[in-house]
C-alpha cells in the first residue's frame, strides 16, 4: 500500500489528491472549482448550532472526554460564482481559519473541558479528564490525527476572503463564510451540547442530574486526594519515628 500511496499519510488523503487530480486533467472544459475544508467539525448556525453526526476527528477527542456550516455556505457560493462567471482554470477555495481566527489545540482542551464540565454526558463513570496527554481514549484519538496534528500547516485563503467580498451584504449574510465571525468558547459550548444530543442521544432533562453526578464526582476526586495525601504524609511521619533520632535528623 505505501508504494501506491507514496508520500500520503493514508489512503485518505491520497484518495482526495487522486480525485483533485483526475479533474485538472480530464474536465478542464467543464466549470469547476474545488473546496477544501481543513476539518469537518459540528455545524455553527445552520440547521442548528452543533449538530453534528459522527464521532470522527475533534468530535471523537471531546467524545472521548467525557464518557461545519462554513463549507456548505461555501460550496453554494463558489458554485454559484463558477457557474455564473466562468473564471479560468479550476479555483480552489481553503476552507480554513488558521490564518484569520485561528483554533489552538489547547484552547479546544481546556474550552470543551470546561463545557463538559458544566454540560456534561449522563452516567459518567468518573470526572471528566480532558487532558490530551493522560486521557487514554484521548490519547489514542490523538494519534490517529498524529500527521495533521503535530506539524504546522500554512492554507492559503485569498480565494475563499475574494469570494465573500465579492458577494452582496445580503449573500454575505445569508450564506456566511466569514470565520472571523465566530466566537470560539461559545462555539465549542454549542459543540459539546450537540455532542450530548446528537450523538449521545442525552435528553435535555437529563442535565441537572447529569451535573448533580458530576459535582459528586468532583468531590469525590477532591476528597479521595485529600485521603491519600493524608495517607502518605502519616507513613512518612511513623517512618521518621521509627528511625534513631540521629538518623531521622
Amino acid at each position: 500500500m505505501n508504494g501506491l500511496i507514496g508520500n500520503k499519510p493514508n489512503t485518505y488523503t491520497y484518495t482526495k489528491a487522486l480525485a483533485e487530480h483526475i479533474l485538472t486533467v480530464e474536465a478542464t472544459s467543464l466549470p469547476l472549482c474545488i473546496v477544501r475544508p481543513s476539518i469537518v467539525t459540528a455545524t455553527w448556525k445552520e440547521p442548528v448550532a452543533g449538530w453534528v453526526d459522527n464521532v470522527n476527528g475533534p468530535t471523537g477527542l471531546i467524545a472521548a472526554c467525557g464518557k461545519g456550516i462554513f463549507p456548505v455556505n461555501l460550496i453554494l457560493s463558489a458554485a454559484w460564482y463558477t457557474a455564473e462567471h466562468k473564471p479560468e482554470g479550476i479555483k480552489v477555495y481553503n476552507c480554513c481559519t488558521g490564518t484569520q481566527n485561528p483554533l489552538l489545540w489547547g484552547d479546544l482542551e481546556n474550552w470543551g473541558f470546561k463545557h463538559l464540565v458544566s454540560n456534561p454526558l449522563s452516567d459518567v463513570l468518573w470526572y471528566p479528564a480532558a487532558s490530551f496527554k493522560t486521557n487514554k481514549k484521548i490519547t489514542k484519538a490523538v494519534q490517529s490525527l498524529q500527521y495533521f496534528t503535530v506539524n504546522q500547516w500554512q492554507f492559503n485563503t485569498d480565494n475563499m476572503v475574494a469570494l465573500y467580498e465579492f458577494l452582496s451584504p445580503e449573500d454575505q449574510r445569508m450564506f456566511s463564510f466569514n470565520v472571523r465571525e465566530v466566537n470560539w468558547p461559545t462555539y465549542i459550548g454549542k459543540y459539546c451540547l450537540g455532542l450530548r444530543k446528537y450523538i449521545m442521544k442525552d435528553d435535555h432533562s437529563t442535565l441537572p442530574a447529569a451535573r448533580k453526578h458530576v459535582r459528586k464526582a468532583i468531590m469525590f476526586r477532591c476528597e479521595t486526594a485529600r485521603q491519600l495525601w493524608s495517607f502518605m504524609f502519616g507513613m512518612v511521619l511513623r517512618m521518621a519515628r521509627m528511625l534513631p533520632i540521629g538518623e531521622a535528623i
